[in-house]
């Protein structure tokens, strides 16, 4: 499949080595031109002329399957082709650069493109680190970890990462579900602690560490009411081995990131506890948006002990070997999927889980 738009793709071609053997080039008469730009205009605006007429869904789809991406793009003699594509709306800016959604004018599908600007006087090593971490991205495959689909330009000072698009991160979605009952918000919870361990997990067995765990970096889909969450924005990423720096977000940053010590993957654990309590809404991560305790990090950690300690809350007691301050007594993602889910998910060999010593 490929997109075909007034002025794009105007030609097409198949057979022979080069697939363009036989060609076709598409003449759009001007009615024709008209209607489909003033129907993009109206998608792009929001726009619905008659109720008769509506979209109810996105009906272009979306590129989630990345190897598509590649076998689209990689020709006989594995050269890669550039990605074209149409940006269509802003959907959050960072530090590191800006996201649109975006539309693939050779596969006709949505996609999430995040732009990174190399800063003035950045430093070659700096910026040749980013592309790393994002070809850490590329070598991984795990439904819980978001799909690299193509980067490209990294010898220009504007690289571009093309992704797979989803509805929205877990930040938004605590905020649009705080007047939810308690029940209802665990259970959420809980679908979205049980699909980040086996990312976690998938990534410690990789010799990787995300380093910047949170609700915002962590996206979500929704299909016929069921949650899909996977771990996204690889930003600060690291290979177990050059894990050094201090990275990362204060609130929901692990001890000894935070105090420049070694790192491990436990990082990430400690910073899934973290942000388990800012969805339930827990201590100093109560109405978070506006608590500038969060920036205080020994607030912040004071809080996540004496949570951890509080035998009275019967839906976050059995998780507090994840908020250990030494990461030598902290429990793995591998060590809680075995604990609480029996295992399902593991990537590590279940015969090399250690149990985790219960008594407190």
């Amino acid at each position: 499949m490929v997109y075909v738009g007034v002025g794009v793709n105007p030609v097409l071609g198949m057979c022979g080595t080069h697939h363009d053997l036989i060609r076709f080039r598409i003449i759009w008469s001007s009615s024709v031109a008209e209607s489909i730009k003033d129907r993009m205009e109206r998608r792009t605006a929001g726009l619905v002329t008659h109720p008769d007429y509506a979209q109810t869904i996105d009906d272009t789809g979306t590129m989630n399957e990345p190897g598509m991406a590649m076998r689209l793009r990689t020709l006989r003699n594995n050269t890669r082709l550039p990605m074209r594509y149409r940006q269509l709306e802003e959907l959050g800016n960072g530090t590191f650069g800006h996201v649109y959604k975006a539309l693939d004018y050779d596969s006709g599908k949505h996609m999430a493109v995040k732009v990174i600007f190399r800063k003035p006087g950045q430093t070659n090593k700096s910026w040749a680190k980013m592309h790393r971490e994002v070809k850490n991205l590329d070598h991984t495959n795990h439904k819980h970890i978001i799909g690299l689909i193509w980067s490209q330009d990294w010898d220009t000072p504007k690289a571009e990462i093309f992704l797979s698009l989803k509805h929205g991160n877990l930040g938004d979605l605590a905020r649009q579900h705080r007047q939810d009952s308690r029940d209802q918000i665990v259970a959420l919870c809980n679908t979205m602690f049980f699909h980040m361990l086996q990312a976690l997990d998938y990534l410690q067995y990789n010799g990787l560490i995300h380093r910047d765990v949170k609700p915002d970096n962590i996206l979500y889909t929704l299909n016929q009411g069921v949650y899909e969450f996977c771990l996204g924005d690889f930003g600060v990423s690291s290979t177990i081995h050059c894990a050094k720096t201090f990275s990362g977000t204060t609130a929901y940053m692990a001890p000894e990131v935070a105090f420049h010590k070694t790192q491990t993957p436990k990082v990430d654990v400690s910073s899934l506890y973290a942000t388990i309590l800012s969805v339930l809404n827990e201590g100093c991560y109560n109405d978070m948006d506006m608590n500038e305790q969060l920036a205080n990090y020994p607030v912040v950690q004071d809080t996540i002990l004496r949570i951890a300690a509080d035998k009275t809350k019967a839906d976050l007691y059995p998780l507090r070997f994840m908020a250990a301050q030494d990461p030598v007594q902290r429990a793995s993602a591998a060590q809680m999927l075995c604990l609480l889910f029996q295992g399902v998910g593991l990537t590590t060999p279940r015969h090399k889980v250690t149990p985790i010593k219960t008594e407190t």
